[in-house]
Protein backbone atom coordinates (compact mmCIF):
# COMPACT_ATOMS: atom_id res chain seq x y z
CA UNK A 1 0.00 0.00 0.00
CA UNK A 2 0.97 3.42 -0.79
CA UNK A 3 1.67 5.22 2.30
CA UNK A 4 3.56 8.75 0.65
CA UNK A 5 3.37 11.09 -1.92
CA UNK A 6 5.63 13.44 -3.17
CA UNK A 7 3.92 17.19 -2.93
CA UNK A 8 6.73 19.28 -5.52
CA UNK A 9 5.25 22.31 -5.11
CA UNK A 10 4.76 22.24 -1.03
CA UNK A 11 8.67 21.33 -1.31
CA UNK A 12 9.64 23.71 -3.38
CA UNK A 13 8.34 26.50 -1.30
CA UNK A 14 9.68 25.00 1.90
CA UNK A 15 12.87 25.36 0.20
CA UNK A 16 12.25 29.16 -0.81
CA UNK A 17 11.89 29.09 2.81
CA UNK A 18 15.34 27.95 4.01
CA UNK A 19 14.25 24.11 4.01
CA UNK A 20 12.81 22.63 6.84
CA UNK A 21 15.86 24.28 9.05
CA UNK A 22 14.66 27.52 7.82
CA UNK A 23 10.77 26.84 8.26
CA UNK A 24 11.83 25.44 12.14
CA UNK A 25 12.61 29.56 12.57
CA UNK A 26 9.39 30.95 10.77
CA UNK A 27 6.51 29.71 9.57
CA UNK A 28 5.33 30.70 5.95
CA UNK A 29 2.44 32.06 5.41
CA UNK A 30 1.06 33.37 1.97
CA UNK A 31 -1.56 35.74 0.99
CA UNK A 32 -2.95 35.09 -2.21
CA UNK A 33 -6.22 36.58 -2.89
CA UNK A 34 -8.68 35.28 -4.11
CA UNK A 35 -7.90 32.54 -2.61
CA UNK A 36 -7.65 31.74 1.07
CA UNK A 37 -3.84 32.02 3.26
CA UNK A 38 -1.50 29.62 2.72
CA UNK A 39 0.51 28.28 6.37
CA UNK A 40 3.19 25.90 5.95
CA UNK A 41 4.92 25.36 9.25
CA UNK A 42 7.02 22.95 11.37
CA UNK A 43 5.04 21.80 14.44
CA UNK A 44 7.50 18.73 15.47
CA UNK A 45 8.21 15.50 15.18
CA UNK A 46 6.01 12.33 14.07
CA UNK A 47 5.20 9.73 14.62
CA UNK A 48 8.24 8.02 12.88
CA UNK A 49 10.47 10.30 14.27
CA UNK A 50 10.54 12.50 11.08
CA UNK A 51 9.80 16.67 10.77
CA UNK A 52 6.52 17.13 11.14
CA UNK A 53 4.73 19.96 9.20
CA UNK A 54 1.43 21.91 8.74
CA UNK A 55 0.03 22.72 5.40
CA UNK A 56 -3.52 24.59 5.87
CA UNK A 57 -5.75 27.13 4.17
CA UNK A 58 -7.04 29.71 6.55
CA UNK A 59 -10.16 31.80 6.31
CA UNK A 60 -11.92 33.70 9.20
CA UNK A 61 -15.65 33.52 10.10
CA UNK A 62 -16.84 35.66 13.03
CA UNK A 63 -13.06 36.16 14.26
CA UNK A 64 -12.13 32.60 14.45
CA UNK A 65 -9.26 31.07 12.19
CA UNK A 66 -11.14 28.33 10.52
CA UNK A 67 -9.24 25.47 8.50
CA UNK A 68 -9.78 25.25 4.83
CA UNK A 69 -8.31 22.20 5.42
CA UNK A 70 -5.17 21.69 7.81
CA UNK A 71 -2.88 18.83 6.99
CA UNK A 72 0.03 17.61 8.60
CA UNK A 73 3.05 15.24 7.35
CA UNK A 74 6.18 13.68 8.22
CA UNK A 75 8.60 14.58 5.72
CA UNK A 76 11.69 12.71 4.28
CA UNK A 77 13.80 14.05 2.64
CA UNK A 78 16.14 12.22 -0.05
CA UNK A 79 19.82 13.71 -0.64
CA UNK A 80 21.74 13.65 -3.94
CA UNK A 81 24.77 10.87 -2.91
CA UNK A 82 27.66 12.95 -4.34
CA UNK A 83 26.77 16.22 -1.99
CA UNK A 84 23.97 16.08 0.41
CA UNK A 85 21.73 18.08 -1.61
CA UNK A 86 18.06 17.92 -0.90
CA UNK A 87 16.40 16.42 -4.43
CA UNK A 88 13.34 15.28 -3.29
CA UNK A 89 10.78 14.91 0.02
CA UNK A 90 8.48 12.42 0.60
CA UNK A 91 5.03 13.74 2.27
CA UNK A 92 3.56 10.82 4.90
CA UNK A 93 0.06 11.69 5.48
CA UNK A 94 -0.84 12.01 9.18
CA UNK A 95 -4.12 14.03 10.09
CA UNK A 96 -6.80 16.00 7.66
CA UNK A 97 -8.30 18.51 9.44
CA UNK A 98 -11.72 20.59 7.68
CA UNK A 99 -13.74 23.62 9.67
CA UNK A 100 -16.42 24.61 10.45
CA UNK A 101 -17.58 20.63 11.03
CA UNK A 102 -14.32 19.81 12.48
CA UNK A 103 -14.08 16.99 10.42
CA UNK A 104 -10.56 15.49 11.36
CA UNK A 105 -9.33 12.38 10.00
CA UNK A 106 -5.68 10.32 11.44
CA UNK A 107 -3.70 8.31 9.24
CA UNK A 108 -1.52 6.89 11.77
CA UNK A 109 -2.33 6.04 15.57
CA UNK A 110 -0.34 7.76 18.27
CA UNK A 111 1.86 4.02 18.68
CA UNK A 112 3.04 4.83 15.51
CA UNK A 113 0.27 2.08 13.88
CA UNK A 114 -0.82 2.46 10.33
CA UNK A 115 -4.55 3.09 10.15
CA UNK A 116 -5.01 2.11 6.48
CA UNK A 117 -8.43 2.92 5.46
CA UNK A 118 -7.71 6.18 6.31
CA UNK A 119 -4.63 6.97 4.44
CA UNK A 120 -5.39 6.33 0.69
CA UNK A 121 -7.79 9.09 0.15
CA UNK A 122 -5.55 11.72 2.65
CA UNK A 123 -2.62 10.73 -0.36
CA UNK A 124 -5.44 11.21 -3.13
CA UNK A 125 -6.14 14.54 -1.26
CA UNK A 126 -2.87 16.04 -0.98
CA UNK A 127 -1.78 15.14 -4.54
CA UNK A 128 -4.31 16.84 -6.06
CA UNK A 129 -4.05 19.79 -3.45
CA UNK A 130 -0.72 20.63 -4.19
CA UNK A 131 -1.41 20.82 -8.10
CA UNK A 132 -3.64 23.23 -7.11
CA UNK A 133 -2.01 25.28 -4.65
CA UNK A 134 0.30 25.43 -8.09
CA UNK A 135 -1.88 26.33 -10.28
CA UNK A 136 -3.23 29.24 -7.93
CA UNK A 137 0.09 30.57 -7.67
CA UNK A 138 0.99 30.27 -4.32
CA UNK A 139 4.96 29.74 -5.00
CA UNK A 140 5.14 32.77 -7.21
CA UNK A 141 3.25 34.83 -4.62
CA UNK A 142 6.07 33.65 -1.95
CA UNK A 143 8.83 35.91 -2.72
CA UNK A 144 6.23 38.76 -1.70
CA UNK A 145 4.60 37.39 1.22
CA UNK A 146 8.03 36.32 2.60
CA UNK A 147 9.42 39.95 2.59
CA UNK A 148 5.68 41.23 4.18
CA UNK A 149 6.04 38.64 6.77
CA UNK A 150 9.51 39.49 7.71
CA UNK A 151 8.82 43.34 8.13
CA UNK A 152 5.68 42.84 10.23
CA UNK A 153 8.00 40.65 12.44
CA UNK A 154 10.77 43.79 12.39
CA UNK A 155 8.08 46.38 13.16
CA UNK A 156 6.81 44.06 15.85
CA UNK A 157 10.11 43.37 17.51
CA UNK A 158 10.80 47.18 17.31
CA UNK A 159 7.36 47.81 19.06
CA UNK A 160 8.70 45.24 22.00
CA UNK A 161 12.09 47.25 22.31
CA UNK A 162 10.00 51.12 22.44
Amino acid sequence: MKQRCRMPTVWGIIQQAGGLIGLRRQYVRIENPPYERLCIESIGTGPRGLDLISVAHYYEQEGDQMKDPDMTFEIQIEFAPEGGTPINAWFYPISFEQSPNIYWVHCWDQDGKLMAWNLSGAISFACTWDRNIHEQGFPQAFPEARKAQRTEAALKALSLTA
